[in-house]
C-alpha cells in the first residue's frame, strides 16, 4: 500500500510503520537522509563546519 506524501505523521503512517517488517531500515534510510541534510547545511554554508562532526555522531549507529 502506498500513503500520499504531506509532510506529516499521522495515524496512517503511524499503522504502515507499525506493519512495516523492516523497521531497522527505515531507521538506516532516516540516519542516511538526516547525515546528508548536515553536510548540505555545511556545503552551503561552510562556517557551520566546526558543528559537523557533533551533528554526525548523532547519526552514527549505536549497537549498544
Amino acid at each position: 500500500e502506498s500513503l500520499a506524501v504531506d509532510g506529516m505523521v499521522g495515524p496512517e503512517t503511524l499503522e504502515a510503520y507499525n506493519n512495516c517488517e523492516r523497521k531497522y531500515n527505515i531507521y538506516i534510510t532516516l540516519n542516511v537522509l538526516q547525515a546528508q541534510k548536515y553536510i548540505e547545511i555545511v556545503e552551503n554554508n561552510p562556517s557551520q563546519k566546526v558543528f559537523l562532526n557533533g551533528w554526525l555522531k548523532r547519526v552514527t549507529l549505536n549497537k549498544e
